[in-house]
């Protein structure tokens, strides 16, 4: 009786095993990836991908050209430096002037060197308590080619330092920013001779007219090709 039972066992098995090689089990089919869906059933982002990479390998100069034809007025380029890392590289390049308030002077080193290519800067917003001399001296460290600079006081420390690195200026400005103020930075003559040996090559000199030194005092000093007098 063991003997036939056994014999039966080993049958049994030999019919699964027959059984399992004719009838393999069918294999799940695993879905497609996400990814490869979506673009199958979005074509149309699938374009706007290719466009965009297409854009992108256009050569920063042409880019600069478009951007001067959309904002040749107003060099304000806030939203297009948000659009991507190439355009915000290209409109700190083309960025040409800064004005500098008492929100922005701790700021500053960062702002020069994001713009490299300024030619102007406004010193006129900044309160009396600011240290101009020291941010004059700042400004110098960096290789601008600054051709106007405005300032609401006199720092001769500052000026000197500026001209060392910065040669060709042609226009300096001087407007205090309130009546107060003006009384007391009124510019001197000496400081104004001090300006030319400080900036050779200055042409346009902006200064705050005074009842203390009339316009006639000034006239006597003929270093300049233009010279602008605002009340």
């Amino acid at each position: 009786m063991a003997a036939s039972s056994k014999s039966n066992v080993i049958e049994r098995r030999r019919k699964v095993a027959a059984a399992t090689k004719s009838n393999p089990p069918k294999r799940r089919k695993t879905a497609a990836p996400a990814t490869a869906t979506a673009k199958a059933k979005n074509p149309e982002k699938r374009r706007i991908t290719k466009s965009t990479a297409t854009c992108s390998c256009l050569p920063d100069d042409l880019w600069e050209l478009i951007f001067k034809s959309l904002n040749s007025d107003n060099l304000n380029f806030k939203s297009l430096s948000a659009v991507s890392k190439q355009f915000l590289s290209i409109t700190n390049r083309m960025r040409i002037s800064l004005t500098v308030t008492d929100e922005t002077i701790p700021y500053l080193p960062r702002l020069l060197h994001r713009f490299p290519n300024l030619t102007s800067v406004d010193l006129t917003r900044l309160s009396q308590a600011r240290d101009l001399g020291a941010i004059l001296t700042q400004i110098s460290t960096f290789s601008f080619d600054l051709r106007a600079l405005s300032c609401n006081s006199f720092a001769a420390n500052g000026l000197l330092a500026l001209s060392k690195t910065m040669k060709n200026l042609t226009s300096f400005s001087f407007t205090p920013l309130t009546p107060f103020t003006r009384r007391m930075s009124i510019i001197k003559k000496n400081d104004l001779l001090f300006i030319v040996d400080c900036f050779p090559l200055l042409e346009k000199l902006i200064l705050t007219y005074s009842n203390d030194y009339p316009i006639e005092e000034f006239s006597k000093i003929d270093f300049f090709d233009q010279a602008v007098f605002l009340e």
